[in-house]
């Protein structure tokens, strides 16, 4: 599974829809998270959960949606789903990370994505 981004950037979210719809759902900054660790500092629940909701209120700004939390509890609550914990999904975001693609996501210009 692959996400693409307005700015530019793509990566893998995983290997099935099954393990990137939590990691998306839940912790859509995996990525911002992923940062401190390749700087070699630790990244704890109580950090990742500062990140989304920082994350949470940017989109729920641009996307002009009140009340982020509850909207995810009901996506998952819907695919039968459970919140897991934070950390849980950055190490899945980490798994994702290291998958090694054989191919390139290009735009709709023919240029490729920058790799996330």
């Amino acid at each position: 599974m692959l996400f693409a981004d307005a700015e530019g950037s793509a990566g893998i979210v995983g290997a099935y829809l099954r393990d990137a719809l939590p990691l998306l759902a839940v912790l859509p900054c995996a990525e911002q998270a992923l940062n401190p660790e390749r700087q070699g500092r630790a990244v704890d629940e109580a950090m990742l959960l500062e990140l989304r909701e920082q994350e949470d209120e940017e989109l729920g700004e641009a996307a002009d949606m009140d009340d982020l939390p509850a909207r995810r509890a009901e996506f998952l609550e819907r695919l039968g789903l459970s919140l897991p914990p934070l950390t849980e999904l950055l190490v899945q975001a980490r798994k994702a990370a290291a998958l090694d693609p054989s191919y390139v996501l290009l735009n709709m210009q023919g240029d490729a994505y920058q790799q996330a």
